[in-house]
């Protein structure tokens, strides 16, 4: 309240201070003129004033998407980073695994003595015959998952050129081609910051609380709970808010972590004024 009325005398002094300014610039360059003519050139002048502080509006609005929508764009690689350099880690230990099983295979399989197949070449048969079985499969999943991600890539550059109606609509395709897929939860993510973007904050809300109850093992899940913390301090749901925010700290550290702490104690402020 002491700010809010701080802020307000502040305004009042700028406004006098123009006015006074104005008043003595016409009184020196126009002191022929009449009232009525003075009053008329003030109105312009004001008006003038006035849309210039409607066009900073704007501009500080648009800055503050834009800020949005970069962090977004950072916070969509380093995910895909993640994702990379985790799937190396599945690449190295499941090479490790086979060349142990393939160390390992025994000699101890029965062979008719007149077969002419020693024991190692069998046992050798059949390790490759597993490895071949096991191949396929792991190719089929690899195949998948690379159709998956190669979907979802092609939908996030319609988020950063702001084409949303359309970037909503490839990711509901993409939950309905891939509804379990690794990147799922991803989409829902981005379907919500979309919503957050334009305003439509019920619809964002239900896509983070998505991410949140069906995929609790996503790293998507601390980030889409502070988007329901912000959504639900906009709708004066401070209670409920913190308890969003204290769970990232919590269970969370980094940047995602620091964005909870800042916005817990926005919420601090607010309640000791």
């Amino acid at each position: 309240m002491i700010m809010s009325n701080f802020n307000l005398i502040k305004k009042i002094v700028s406004w006098v201070a123009a006015c006074l300014l104005l008043s003595a610039n016409l009184h020196a360059e126009n002191g022929n003129l009449t009232m009525e003519q003075r009053l008329q050139k003030i109105e312009r002048l004001l008006k003038n004033q006035t849309q210039f502080q409607v066009e900073q509006q704007r501009t500080i609005k648009t800055l503050q998407t834009e800020n949005q929508e970069l962090r977004g764009t950072l916070e969509e690689l380093n995910y895909q980073l993640k994702q990379l350099t985790e799937r190396q880690r599945e690449i190295y230990r499941d090479l490790d695994e086979r060349m142990s099983q393939v160390s390992q295979v025994g000699i101890n399989t029965s062979i008719p003595a007149n077969s002419g197949v020693s024991a190692n070449q069998l046992n050798l048969e059949q390790a490759s015959t597993k490895q071949s079985v096991q191949a396929l499969d792991d190719n089929s999943v690899e195949a998948n998952a690379m159709d998956e991600r190669k979907a979802y890539e092609t939908i996030f550059p319609l988020v950063r050129e702001k084409k949303y109606l359309e970037a909503l609509q490839r990711y509901q395709e993409f939950l309905t081609t891939f509804p379990n897929g690794q990147l799922a939860p991803n989409a829902y993510y981005w379907m919500g910051q979309v919503h957050y973007v334009q305003g439509q904050f019920s619809e964002a809300e239900r896509a983070f609380d998505i991410v949140i109850n069906q995929f609790p093992k996503s790293p998507r899940v601390g980030d889409s709970k502070i988007k329901k913390g912000r959504i639900l301090m906009r709708n004066n749901q401070w209670e409920a808010a913190s308890v969003l925010f204290e769970e990232v700290i919590k269970e969370y550290g980094g940047s995602t972590q620091q964005l909870a702490k800042e916005s817990l104690r926005k919420i601090k402020q607010r309640n000791t004024q």
